[in-house]
Formats: structure tokens, sequence, C-alpha cells
């Protein structure tokens, strides 16, 4: 049913759409069901925070720790995801560009822009964690350590 209501959209001016999406957002909520809102997204912002790790020569080699290193690393990457996430939400090549949502008042708020970074580093930091302690040693354990 999204995809008919977004084809429909596209036919629209562009910038004055895109410009009544943005303007459109108010609230905290947007509709989105409990899992996509507090699960998907956050999922989503660690793999955004994880591109960003991954291309980082300073971060890419951190394990989860107390270092300032890792702590500097790991708010790179959040940052990197908050950036992502504005711009999906956001951007000219955006959810409210091409997809017009935030146009029908209640169907753009706050929360993703806030809990797909925020959560998602929650996300990466237990990653981290369970990576350190956890499949380390099962590793050792199992003979499978690299």
């Amino acid at each position: 049913m999204r995809q008919l209501y977004t084809r429909k959209r596209l036919a629209g001016p562009f910038f004055q759409d895109w410009f009544d999406s943005v303007s459109g957002m108010s609230g905290w909520g947007d509709r989105d069901p409990f899992l996509g809102n507090y699960v998907g997204h956050p999922m989503q912002g660690a793999v955004a925070g994880y591109i960003q790790i991954q291309n980082d020569p300073r971060g890419m080699s951190l394990e989860f720790g107390r270092s300032p290193e890792y702590w500097k690393s790991r708010m790179r990457a959040t940052a990197w995801s908050a950036a992502y996430s504005a711009q999906y939400e956001l951007g000219p090549l955006s959810d409210a560009s091409i997809g017009n949502s935030g146009q029908k008042k209640g169907t753009k708020g706050a929360v993703d822009l806030v809990i797909t970074p925020v959560v998602g580093l929650g996300w990466m930091l237990t990653e981290d964690f369970l990576d350190k302690y956890v499949i380390r040693s099962l590793e050792q354990k199992t003979g499978a350590a690299a």
C-alpha cells in the first residue's frame, strides 16, 4: 500500500513537496511500528556506524575498553550514523523528498533522528563487548581463533 502512495506522490512538484514534507515534521512519533523504530532503525544505525569504523584506520582495530581512542572512534561512528539518519529522513535523497513522508501530519517525527544513532551506538557497544568477552572465548575453546 505504501508503494502505491509513494508512486502517486512522485508526480508532484519535487522541491515544494520536499519542503512541505520536512516542515511537516512534528513531535516524537511517526506512526511506524515499535519494531521498526526501536529495533530496525537502531540496527541500521549500528550498520552505518560500522561502515564508518571499517573505513577509519584509527578505529577499525580497536576493541571494547576504556581507552579514549576506542570511545572517540565510536563517537565518530555515532556522528556518521546521525548524519546518515538525517540524510535518510530529511535530505535531498530521502524519505521526505522521494516518498513525501511528513506531508501528512504525524508521519514524520524526531524518533528516527534520535533513536537510530543513539540506540545504534548501544548495538555497536554490545557487539564490541560480546566480540571481546564472549566470541573470543568461544573461539579459543573450539580452536577457531584466527
